[in-house]
Formats: structure tokens, C-alpha cells, sequence
């Protein structure tokens, strides 16, 4: 899913430089509204893969995000997108472990995700709300290159796994619950 926000945020840190030549997975690539595709498949990466946990436009694997470090392997990736998920996933933890891991090193997350405030919206279920400052804490151990909180639809950010990366266990705020 993709409102106006997180088009703009994609449009203004998706770039030739990030994206061109390389491997790219989005998780949660099912189109319900918009993507990130197209701005992601105009600077030509080498490979792009979308997972969701169902058939539809974009979705090129069925799986969900748990499996994902178990279909693709463990440094993978030079790029992992995943917008407008973590919400609707009930052990966020373990998706965030995931998408951790199947990114190499060196390679950039951008995750998306409603905060405090933003409303209920169930599909398959909706379990959390993150802020900024949740995240800074979830990953403390990678280098931010740009974020963005906003009401519609939360956080934006982008993110980079260090070069020399070693796995820690990650600092795991109290998130909200919203059911």
C-alpha cells in the first residue's frame, strides 16, 4: 500500500545510485493503491523480487515475511522495500529479524509504517503502531540516511546495514498495540 507520503519519500530517496544494477526485494509488494516499483524499475536494477502473502499485482513470490530469510538466504539483497506491513504482522520482531537479514552489507532498508493515531485498518489483521523514535531504537545498529514522521501514513525511512555488520540482538521498544 502507498499513499502520497511515502510516493514522495520513495520518489525524493530511491535513486540511480541506490537501486541501478542491483538486486532488490520488496516485501508486501501486493499493489492495493500504488508502489514503489515503478520509481525502483526506472533506474534498472539488476533484479527485483516482490513477496506477498498473496497473488496479485507486483507479486512475483507468495510468501510471507517470516519465510523470507528461508527462500532467499542471509545477505542477499542489495535493497529490501517494505511498505505498510509491519503493522499488520503479529510478531513484528521476528519480521524485522528477517529483513535484517536478507539484506547485505552495505544494502539499504526502506520501511514504511503507521503511527500513533493513524487508524485502524484491518487487512489481514492490524496489530501496531510504530513512531520514529521506536525505530531509532530498533536500529541503532544501522546508518540512517533519511526518515520522515508524518500522520498519513506514520514513518519513512531509509536506512543502510554497515559494511562490517555484526549481528546483535536488536533494542526492542514497547510498540503499541491497537487491538
Amino acid at each position: 500500500m502507498c499513499t502520497g507520503n511515502i510516493i514522495e519519500f520513495g520518489t525524493k530517496v530511491i535513486t540511480h545510485e541506490l537501486v541501478h544494477g542491483k538486486s532488490i526485494l520488496e516485501v508486501g509488494s501486493y499493489d492495493v493503491n500504488g508502489s514503489l516499483k515503478d520509481i525502483v524499475m526506472g533506474f534498472k536494477p539488476k533484479l527485483y523480487v516482490g513477496v506477498d502473502i498473496r497473488e496479485g499485482p507486483n507479486v512475483d513470490i507468495v510468501c510471507n515475511i517470516y519465510d523470507i530469510e528461508h527462500l532467499f538466504g542471509m545477505e542477499v539483497f542489495d535493497g529490501v522495500i517494505c511498505t505498510e506491513v509491519l503493522e499488520h504482522v503479529e510478531d513484528w520482531c521476528a519480521a524485522i529479524y528477517n529483513l535484517r537479514q536478507v539484506v547485505k552489507p552495505g544494502g539499504f532498508l526502506l520501511i514504511t509504517v503507521p503511527t500513533v493515531g493513524f487508524p485502524y485498518h484491518e487487512y489481514p489483521s492490524d496489530y501496531w503502531r510504530f513512531t520514529l523514535d521506536d525505530f531509532r531504537k530498533i536500529f541503532y545498529d544501522f546508518e540512517w540516511k533519511s526518515w520522515k514522521q508524518h500522520s498519513d501514513p506514520g514513518v519513512c525511512i531509509l536506512i543502510n546495514k554497515p559494511l562490517v555488520y555484526i549481528y546483535a540482538d536488536m533494542n526492542i521498544p514497547k510498540i503499541r498495540r491497537v487491538v
